[in-house]
């Protein structure tokens, strides 16, 4: 299964590929334990709220990096 901007972030923090990938365009990813209350959401909709701090250029990269994955 590819990972996308709409597969949840539980399901993309299972993997450490994208994990690492991910965590250099969104410090803390890894390691913060804020992303377990949004583990149910996917980054296009966190993009929608502000203060999640997801911008369009990090949603874009963020995109690039999970298409990397193949």
């Amino acid at each position: 299964m590819s990972l996308t901007l709409d597969t949840k972030i539980k399901e993309i923090r299972e993997n450490p590929e994208a994990v690492a990938l991910i965590n250099e365009i969104v410090p803390g990813f890894a390691t913060d334990p804020k992303m377990k209350l949004v583990a149910g959401t996917t980054f296009r909709k966190l993009s929608g709220i502000k203060q999640a701090g997801v911008t369009p250029e990090k949603l874009e990269a963020i995109e690039k990096a999970l298409a990397s994955l193949g």
